[in-house]
This record gives structure tokens, C-alpha cells and sequence, in this order.
């Protein structure tokens, strides 16, 4: 049972509260403003370089049985290394047991990428997601690519279909390079 349990700190706030104030209540997590570095901070891992402003909500549901979770998220800028990525919207909705409904969304810095699908848990863990890619500026990338890339420029494009395990997924489709560059 959580009571108005809260962190804050200049605008950023992390509120947890039982709903209703009941044992065996769904938790909801709620994030307004938060700095993923303050996570980072937190957990003394500094080195990780992400950043962002985390906004939105986080439902789970029997927690002591078989816990459902849901979440309706949003990241402002997310960061990594000095390369802003764009605005990250995550909605998963996992209300039916063993399936987590996904929609990832990357908008801003020229990017638009959506994945939508779902991951499923049993009776055997596997994926089945599409990724859309309209456009994926390649500048906003670059951090990822741990200083092996550089100079990167231009876009991508393409659909594809994740599906299988993990440990082997399936990945059909095209990835279109448009005019790119970048040196190694």
C-alpha cells in the first residue's frame, strides 16, 4: 500500500500512490518533469550519458498475484552522449495476461519511426512488431554508435517486421540509406 509517497526537486516529481487506498490496490507511478539523469544520478551511474525529461504515467495492477502493467509515457529530448535522439512516446498496455501491447514512437530532430506490436510472455516468450521507418536522420543517432561513426548525415527509411525470440528474432523488410554518409 503506497500513500502519497513522493520525490521532488525543482519541477521534477515521482509520485507513487495505491488507488484506490486499499491492500491489492493497482499502483500508479507517475513521472512529471523528471530528469532521466536524476536516475542516473541515483543509481551512481553517471557514465550511462542519457538524458531527457520523463513525463507520464504507470499503472500496475495486482501486484502480489499476477501483476498487469500499463504505461503511457513520454520522453522530451532524449539524449545520449551529446546527440539529442528526439521525443520518445512509449504506450504498453498489458491488461491481457502474458501479451504487452507495444507503441514506441520517435518524433523531432527530423525523426519519425513508429513501432507497434506485441511481446508475449507464455506460453513461449517471442515478439511479433512492426517497425516503420519514415524518416531516421542519421545525426541523431550518432551517439549510439559509441564514437564508431562519425559525421553522420542524412536519413533512412523502411519497414520491417521483428518476430520470433529474442535470443533468434526474424527480421524481414528494407532499410532505405537516402544520400548517407558518415565516416568511420
Amino acid at each position: 500500500l503506497f500513500h502519497n509517497f513522493g520525490i521532488s526537486n525543482q519541477g521534477q516529481q515521482l509520485l507513487v500512490q495505491s488507488d484506490p487506498e486499499t491492500s491489492g490496490a493497482p499502483m500508479k507511478i507517475n513521472f512529471k518533469d523528471f530528469k532521466i539523469e536524476t536516475l542516473t544520478k541515483i543509481i551512481n551511474q553517471d557514465s550511462i550519458q542519457v538524458g531527457g525529461m520523463l513525463s507520464g504515467q504507470a499503472t500496475i495492477d495486482s501486484v502480489m498475484t499476477r501483476p498487469l502493467f500499463t504505461a503511457d509515457m513520454q520522453i522530451k529530448d532524449l539524449n545520449f552522449k551529446t546527440d539529442t535522439i528526439g521525443n520518445i512516446a512509449v504506450n504498453i498496455d498489458n491488461k491481457t495476461p502474458d501479451k504487452y501491447q507495444t507503441h514506441v514512437a520517435i518524433t523531432g530532430q527530423g525523426n519519425q519511426v513508429d513501432l507497434t506490436g506485441a511481446y508475449y510472455t507464455s506460453p513461449k516468450s517471442r515478439m511479433d512488431f512492426e517497425l516503420n521507418v519514415q524518416k531516421l536522420a542519421l545525426k541523431s543517432i550518432e551517439g549510439l554508435t559509441l564514437g564508431y561513426l562519425k559525421d553522420m548525415q542524412r536519413s533512412l527509411d523502411g519497414k520491417m517486421t521483428i518476430q520470433g525470440d529474442f535470443a533468434k528474432p526474424q527480421i524481414n523488410g528494407q532499410l532505405h540509406f537516402n544520400k548517407a554518409g558518415f565516416n568511420v
